[in-house]
């Protein structure tokens, strides 16, 4: 109870004092910068064979290591060309059926994962830009399995099972922006971009398999390590102290 009380007394204090320095911390953090969002489309291969060899083993489907991925990411351009931001993306996998005995079944793997990402641009020209990325993050995969008739759902009520793997992630891309559209006005320049972006996540520690938070023994190897591709579309503004001022420090 005291660490409760701990905890919501520090929270209070840090919304608190952020409230009262929101004008110094715009002025002084914010202002001047170069801020960028991107949509992300695109897909991701993942190493699942060791699920599939279990999953053979036993009669099941096997999955298909493709995914598709869809995303968001801010970034902010600071001192230069170092760009940093936050991502997130989640991932969406092939749907199976099968039968085991006189039972009908499906399942489907998803996921997503999310990343502060450091960059560098190596390349600006006025329409184009080249970029890689190192990110450090957290991601899983959740794999969902249950009956699909509806007498067998009636005769055993309790036949969804859904099982997790998950942990710390690595990320390395490389993205290319195309200016296709600019104006300047007076918070900047402003454009919206088109690219593309490639890259490889991979995860530092062993993954296991979980259901209910608790490790499942004998499981095969989890985790998410593959390549992916992604279509981004982009857009960023320059903003300066004396629009944040006008437009959203009232």
């Amino acid at each position: 109870m005291n660490n409760r009380i701990l905890i919501l007394t520090a929270a209070f204090v840090a919304i608190f004092s952020l409230q009262m320095s929101g004008t110094a911390l715009a002025e002084n953090c914010l202002a001047d910068k170069d801020f960028r969002v991107y949509l992300n489309l695109g897909g991701s291969t993942i190493d699942i064979d060791p699920l599939n060899t279990r999953l053979a083993s036993k009669g099941y489907s096997e999955f298909s290591d493709g995914f598709g991925t869809a995303g968001i990411g801010a970034y902010i351009k600071g001192t230069g060309r170092f760009l940093i931001g936050l991502e997130a993306a989640g991932l969406a996998g092939e749907r199976t059926s099968f039968t085991l005995g006189s039972d009908h079944y499906s399942s489907r793997l998803y996921g997503g994962y999310g990343f502060l990402n450091a960059g560098y641009i190596v390349f600006s020209s006025k329409r184009f830009e080249v970029f890689p990325l190192v990110g450090v993050g957290f991601g899983k995969v959740n794999m969902k399995f249950g009956k699909t008739s509806f007498d067998e759902i009636l005769d055993n009520p309790q036949n969804e099972t859904y099982i997790t793997t998950y942990g710390m992630l690595l990320n390395a891309s490389l993205q290319t922006d195309f200016k296709i559209w600019a104006s300047k006005g007076d918070s900047g320049m402003k454009s919206i971009t088109l690219g593309i972006r490639g890259g490889y996540i991979g995860t530092p520690f062993e993954a296991g398999w979980y259901q209910n938070e608790f490790e499942l023994s004998g499981a095969p190897d989890g985790g998410i390590t593959g390549s992916y591709f992604a279509i981004v579309l982009g857009g960023s503004g320059f903003l300066t102290a004396d629009h944040l001022k006008n437009k959203f420090i009232k």
